[in-house]
């Protein structure tokens, strides 16, 4: 078994050199170039061997496809050139034979390959012939084939390699001769025994071709211009060439990733690493310190596949336990651009704060407001405060509620305050009378002078005066009805609940001071019910007489 590199040729004064001496030179350089093409890259693209669509002379339905000039090798290091355009030949696909359930409306799309091939010409002069030499040509031109159809396994894309004694499939290659070693996925593998280049094999994908095969078999079909869809598949489907290293050092402290295609960032900077594109990354994203320690606390950004709610989420890993002592910190540098200004805290015990660095709950803003829909705002002003609707800068919108709601009921509200258009609080219930509990006094009017009575019973209070021609003189919420001489009916505008309590009294001869009656002109109560009550009025004879009267009803609600 063969560990030794390969033969390099060595020249002396006065040898005598053959046809297999000169070969030596040749072969030594082929495989050394071959080795390198293979250890410190991966086979495949390197520039061009694009396919590209023309219009089809010969087919206005049709178009025609082109291989583009490029560069590329394969995985035994041998070079795949096209100098100018080659146009794919329609026949090669003749083998294709129509299908209606695949090929109607638009064709099928098919695997383009490309692979290296020699050919030897300029054999030696009739006369000068070798008899007992085999491959008599002075040179071989070193070209390409096309290659059409799908090829799902690797036997069917390229021959297996020699590794030692082996004969292996390129990415087992290492498990062949250690089962615990890794699987080779780049099929790059620089120290096998490379093969005669005359006769390996193996394929480049160039891309996907949409055909549509002619229901005449003998009929040639045509290529269709591939979909947006095609396009995004068929790149995926080749292969450029990679690096392989385990270490990049910047040669003047600056390491590029950037499309050729585009041209180079013209600003400056000091970061070792310009990524000058989109970026992806599959698998964890972790931030050390200069000397590349984590110190036992892990920053880490990652991808999770399966979350409590069946989706998926981006994770930001800061540390470990949950003491509240690391953060993840969001704000700016100070005006010179060296110190870091914190501004938002997401301690990993799950406090957040805005504006504080120790946030005392599970969100803790200081020195600003949070603001919400139609500007609404909780406020620091006077040690806190709730603006709901609009704040004072702005125009109200709405009309803004704070909503309560009863545990196990699923409603819109069980009790809500609102604010209307009157400057009114207002309490409602759901299905109910609300029902405002206060425990301690109720203050009224402006001053806050005022105490609000107490009931043991949920009651309504109407009062009013009335003139002997029944005319409402105060007082809201009911109607007067005239029946007759001094009896007049109290209509309620909204019934109680039950039975109210009335009290009413004569005003004589009227509310302007005049001189009094006498004591024994009187009111009184002639019925009471939920919807009205019926006062009396008359002389000090007793006699009913039209008089004005006032009266305070007071009822459950």
């Amino acid at each position: 078994m063969a560990i030794d590199q390969t033969q390099r040729p060595r020249f002396y004064e006065g040898q005598y050199l053959g046809a297999d001496d000169l070969s030596g030179v040749l072969d030594h350089a082929l495989v050394e170039q071959a080795r390198d093409r293979i250890a410190g890259h991966t086979w495949g693209i390197a520039l061009g061997l694009n396919l590209k669509e023309a219009p089809s002379a010969s087919d206005p339905s049709g178009i025609d496809q082109f291989l583009q000039p490029g560069y590329g090798w394969d995985g035994f290091g041998r070079t795949i050139v096209a100098l100018q355009p080659y146009k794919i030949p329609p026949q090669r696909f003749l083998p294709y034979i129509y299908d209606p359930s695949i090929d109607e409306p638009n064709g099928r799309l098919v695997e383009l390959y490309i692979g290296y091939r020699e050919i030897n010409f300029d054999p030696p002069r009739p006369g000068f012939q070798s008899c007992d030499a085999a491959g008599q040509s002075a040179r071989i031109q070193e070209t390409f084939d096309i290659y059409i159809g799908a090829r799902p396994n690797h036997a069917d894309r390229h021959d297996p390699i020699v590794l030692g004694n082996y004969v292996v499939d390129a990415q087992q290659a290492l498990q062949k001769l250690d089962p615990a070693a890794p699987q080779i996925f780049d099929e790059s593998i620089p120290q096998q025994t490379l093969p005669d280049p005359a006769k390996a094999f193996w394929l480049v994908p160039l891309g996907y071709v949409r055909w549509k095969p002619d229901p005449n078999p003998a009929v040639v079909g045509k290529f269709l211009a591939l979909t947006p869809d095609d396009q995004a598949a068929s790149r995926a489907f080749r292969i450029p060439i990679g690096v392989v290293a385990g270490a990049v050092h910047a040669a003047d402290g600056i390491l590029r990733l950037k499309d050729r295609t585009r041209d180079y960032s013209k600003f400056n900077s000091t970061d070792l690493v310009w990524i000058e594109g989109d970026t992806r990354l599959q698998g964890h994203l972790g931030f050390r310190d200069g000397a590349g320690d984590d110190h036992g606390v892990p920053f880490v950004l990652r991808r999770n596949e399966a979350n409590s709610a069946g989706g998926r989420d981006l994770q930001v890993v800061i540390g470990k336990g949950n003491a509240g002592g690391n953060h993840l910190s969001i704000g700016p540098l100070d005006p010179p651009g060296v110190n870091f200004q914190e501004r938002v805290t997401i301690r990993d015990d799950g406090n957040v704060g805005v504006g504080t660095t120790a946030p005392a709950a599970k969100i803790h803003v200081q020195g600003g407001n949070i603001r919400w829909s139609n500007n609404s705002e909780l406020v620091d002003d006077q040690g806190g405060s709730i603006d709901l609707g609009a704040n004072n800068v702005t125009a109200g919108a709405g009309t803004p509620y704070i909503d309560f709601h009863q545990k196990g009921k699923i409603q819109d509200f069980n009790t809500r305050i609102i604010n209307d258009a009157n400057n009114q609080l207002s309490v409602f219930a759901f299905g109910a009378p609300a029902t405002l509990a206060v425990h301690g006094e109720v203050k009224l009017d402006p001053g806050a002078s005022l105490t609000a009575p107490g009931a043991l019973e949920p009651l309504r209070i109407l009062r009013g005066t009335v003139d002997g021609s029944s005319s409402i003189l105060a007082g809201t919420g009911f109607s007067i009805a005239h029946l007759g001489t001094g009896v007049y009916d109290i209509n309620f505008d909204a019934p109680f609940t039950g039975l109210p309590s009335v009290s009413v009294t004569q005003v004589y001869p009227d509310i302007n001071f005049a001189p009094p009656g006498r004591t024994t002109d009187n009111a009184v109560i002639n019925g009471i019910s939920a919807t009205r009550v019926r006062v009396a009025t008359g002389r000090d004879n007793g006699d009913l007489s039209d008089r004005s009267f006032s009266f305070i009803i007071m009822g459950p609600r």
